[in-house]
C-alpha cells in the first residue's frame, strides 16, 4: 500500500470493532504472508502483513476463498512456507487456516488475488460475502487490520464514511498499511457485498481499491450477486 503519511492512532479517524460493529465483519480476514525481498543480491525474508475477506461461494454453503490484493503476495516465493490466514472476530470460531494462492492480478494496476483456505469453515461459522458492483451514489465502509493502531493486528478497523470518486477512488475514507486486500463494503437491500479491494492508501482520508467488477468472469460468476 501506498504512505504518503502514517498517522498516529490518536490522529487516525476510523472505529473499531466492537459487539455493536456490522456481523459481515467477521468475515474479514486477517492474513500473514512469507516473504522474500532480494536487496543487493541478498535475499531478505519477512512477514507481510494484510486483510482479506472470505468469499460467499455460489454454489456450496461452505466458503473457502480468501480475496486480498496482489501486492501482498507479490514476493511470496517459498512456496515451502505457508501463507497463514485467520478471523480474529469470527464468533467461537479461533482456528488458523493456511492457504495457497490461486490466482492473482500479476500486478498494482489488477491489484487481487485469491487464496483457498486449507478447509473450509461452516456457513454457521462464517457464511461469507459475495462480490458486487459500486453504487456510486451510495456510502460504503473500508475495513481491515490497521498496522497504525494498537492492537491493530488483533482488531479490525474501519471507516464507514467513504463516497466514490469514480471507479477506483475513493475520498473520506482512511485506510492504511495493514489493511490492504480488506474490503470495501456496501450494503444492497440489506445484503453486504465485497465492491472492491483495497489497494493503495494516504492514511488521511483517500484510498484506492481494485473495483469486483472488474476480476476475471469466471471468479465473478463464482462469487458475484446478481448485481455484478
Amino acid at each position: 500500500m501506498v504512505e504518503l503519511s502514517f498517522a498516529s492512532e490518536v490522529e487516525f479517524p476510523r472505529e473499531r470493532f466492537d459487539a455493536q460493529a456490522p456481523k459481515w465483519m467477521e468475515n474479514v480476514a486477517n492474513l500473514e504472508v512469507p516473504a522474500i525481498k532480494y536487496e543487493q543480491g541478498r535475499a531478505r525474508h519477512y512477514t507481510e502483513y494484510c486483510s482479506g475477506t472470505l468469499l460467499k461461494n455460489a454454489k456450496t454453503s461452505q466458503p473457502r476463498f480468501v480475496i486480498s490484493a496482489w501486492h501482498c503476495v507479490e514476493h511470496y516465493q517459498d512456496l515451502s512456507r505457508d501463507l497463514t490466514v485467520y478471523f480474529p472476530h469470527a464468533q467461537s470460531h479461533h482456528k488458523v487456516y493456511t492457504a495457497r494462492l490461486v490466482d492473482s492480478g500479476g500486478s498494482i494496476s489488477s491489484d487481487w488475488a485469491l487464496l483457498k483456505l486449507s478447509d473450509a469453515p461452516s456457513s454457521e461459522q462464517l457464511a461469507g460475502l459475495a462480490l458486487m458492483t459500486t453504487d456510486k451514489n451510495q456510502p460504503a465502509t473500508a475495513a481491515g487490520f490497521a498496522l497504525a493502531l494498537e492492537n491493530g493486528r488483533q482488531r479490525l478497523s474501519f471507516d464507514d464514511s467513504c463516497e466514490a470518486n469514480g471507479e477506483n477512488e475513493w475520498i473520506l475514507c482512511t485506510t492504511s498499511k495493514g489493511a490492504s486486500g480488506g474490503p470495501i463494503v456496501q450494503i444492497h437491500q440489506s445484503v453486504a457485498g465485497i465492491v472492491g479491494v483495497i489497494s493503495q492508501g494516504d492514511s488521511q482520508a483517500f484510498t484506492i481499491s481494485f473495483p469486483s467488477a472488474r476480476l476475471p468472469q469466471r471468479w465473478r460468476g463464482a462469487f458475484g450477486a446478481h448485481l455484478l
